[in-house]
């Protein structure tokens, strides 16, 4: 892959979907403009591409993307606070999996911000109802990924969020 970008800042862009070590990748085919992103901590750019339309959805894409990993940073912080504190309620869903109000916390948090940044997108969560959309875009959130871990004081839990355009998963 090669660097773009703001100048001394770490993104990548890596043709036709490599597998890269990177907290979230992006996705989309090298006929027609696909590349996979790699994400930093910078905004993504994606270069000059011959169809604006898909320079379009990229930026559009990028954008998502860089919020889906500082929503993700924030609800982490948000988890922290609940880490290993005495008296955490550990509920049982209908699945029997479990749920404490750090997951529920850690959505709605989520959830509130996606709809201020991008209210026209659908998203699909554990805790709460699904919200429509008309953007195309998607957003699917497991706030805590490794709950019994996390109820249990052990360290490999994390929220995590994909991003889903025009039903496929570009982001995540």
């Amino acid at each position: 892959g090669h660097q773009q970008g703001t100048p001394g800042k770490n993104v990548k862009i890596f043709p036709n979907c490599e597998k890269t070590s990177v907290t979230a990748t992006a996705c989309a085919s090298s006929t027609t403009n696909e590349y996979s992103l790699a994400a930093s901590e910078t905004p993504l750019t994606t270069g000059n591409h011959q169809n604006p339309s898909a320079h379009s959805i990229m930026t559009t894409l990028s954008q998502r993307l860089q919020s889906a990993l500082q929503l993700s940073h924030d609800a982490g912080l948000l988890i922290l606070q609940h880490y290993q504190s005495d008296g955490l309620l550990v509920e049982s869903k209908s699945d029997e999996s479990p749920v404490t109000i750090a997951d529920r916390d850690a959505e709605t948090l989520i959830r509130s911000r996606i709809q201020q940044l991008y209210p026209d997108d659908a998203i699909l969560g554990e805790e709460f109802p699904s919200v429509s959309g008309r953007s195309g875009y998607r957003w699917i959130i497991d706030p805590i990924d490794g709950t019994k871990a996390f109820v249990h004081g052990i360290p490999l839990f994390g929220p995590l969020i994909g991003i889903e355009f025009e039903n496929s998963m570009p982001a995540g």
